[in-house]
């Protein structure tokens, strides 16, 4: 049973959303697509492989996690699962709650810190909580990671200039 997140308070028109995909796409940036497996776990292991350990075997396990549903969201901008896991050691109740990854793989903070706060007990209780209503502002969200991410890249890129002249500074050391 598919329950997607409400996402019509996601501060974005279809418009804004195809543009932005462009712009990613340009940059090499590509987004989510619709995918049929059978399973939704082996869904959204296709979908983060490369991108995040959050539903590889090994994690699930560890927090014997399951994934009840997933698919993209917003044209494929954001990605989300709905998952169920232990409440901790005694394995008694299970947790439900939304979990949302951004083009990258990251996990949308903002939507993630109502899914600390509002621990829902069923499928029920999550449909009707805040987290199942995705708020983030789409434009705005991309605008700052893009921000964060170029800074990330040009000191990367700094860095690589750096050993570049050291390297050939060794270079021309040997040779005289």
């Amino acid at each position: 049973m598919s329950i997607k997140p409400n996402t019509q308070f996601a501060g974005s028109n279809k418009e804004q959303r195809l543009e932005l995909i462009k712009v990613l796409n340009n940059a090499g940036i590509h987004e989510y697509r619709e995918n049929y497996y059978s399973k939704p776990k082996y869904s959204a292991q296709q979908q983060l492989k490369g991108k995040s350990h959050y539903v590889d075997d090994d994690a699930l396990s560890y927090f014997d996690a399951k994934v009840l549903d997933c698919g993209p969201i917003l044209d494929g901008l954001f990605f989300y699962i709905r998952e169920s896991k232990s409440n901790g050691l005694d394995h008694v109740e299970r947790i439900h709650s939304y979990v949302y990854f951004d083009i990258w793989g990251n996990i949308v903070d903002e939507m993630f810190a109502l899914s600390k706060e509002d621990e829902c007990y069923s499928t029920k209780q999550l449909e009707k909580s805040e987290q199942a209503y995705f708020k983030v502002d789409v434009v705005k969200y991309y605008k700052e990671m893009l921000i964060r991410w170029s800074g990330i890249k040009a000191k990367q890129v700094a860095d690589y200039r750096e050993a570049t002249d050291a390297v050939s500074k060794m270079q021309t050391a040997e040779l005289v």
